[in-house]
């Protein structure tokens, strides 16, 4: 008899983890086209408030990149949007708390960090489109500064998510042992910050969907 999680059949939660990991992979790359120009120069973003150094960061930057990260970047949130929905259901079977607490964080964090990608492509392609002029550098720090609440509750609701999987899971209120709650963003995230990797977290999601997708 197939095994059910919260209404989800395990094949089905497993197939929501792989879906998330192409969905973290595909955005990982967006978060490349974002961060780097066509001849592989990396941005370097500490000159937000330099319009002149800026400037020459993105130089052989094109509109291209910008727009193809905005459009696949919101096909990617959606597969990601498919894992966290399954982990959240998935989770239901073991405390109903858990799983509503993590359904609503990894909604709110979908919705806003879907935002935020979008606002980064768009800011890059208007400085760029506009000929990274020091109007064009005013335009888009304002927008930027407006939007980035986006980020900031799109994050928060992740930390939400993932703290609440870790706790649940180390504490031995699932099936998985205490030792599988390496398999989440917020412990992959520390480790991988000292090796400064375009998309970080992407890398992060990727890992834990992995695991999960193993061990569930």
């Amino acid at each position: 008899m197939p095994i059910h999680a919260g209404g989800l059949e395990m094949t089905a939660v497993k197939v929501c983890m792989l879906i998330a990991m192409i969905g973290h992979l595909l955005c990982q790359r967006c978060d490349w086209f974002l961060a780097y120009t066509k001849d592989k120069h990396r941005i370097n973003l500490k000159y937000l408030n330099d319009n002149e150094n800026l400037s020459k960061e993105f130089e052989g930057a094109t509109t291209g990149y910008s727009m193809i990260s905005i459009m696949l970047g919101v096909v990617a949130i959606a597969l990601m949007a498919v894992g966290y929905y399954g982990l959240s259901n998935w989770m239901r079977q073991y405390s109903v708390i858990s799983a509503n607490i993590m359904l609503i964080s990894g909604a709110a964090f979908i919705i806003f960090i879907t935002a935020h990608h979008v606002f980064c492509g768009i800011i890059e392609w208007f400085y760029i489109k506009l000929g990274r002029t020091d109007a064009a550098h005013e335009a888009i720090v304002e927008f930027f500064k407006k939007t980035i609440s986006t980020m900031y509750v799109g994050y928060v609701a992740l930390l939400v998510f993932m703290v609440t999987l870790f706790i649940t899971v180390v504490t031995g209120g699932t099936s998985l042992p205490a030792w599988a709650c390496i398999f989440n963003t917020l412990p992959l995230f520390i480790i991988l910050i000292p090796f400064k990797l375009v998309g970080t977290g992407n890398i992060a999601g990727t890992i834990t969907f992995l695991g999960l997708l193993i061990f569930i």
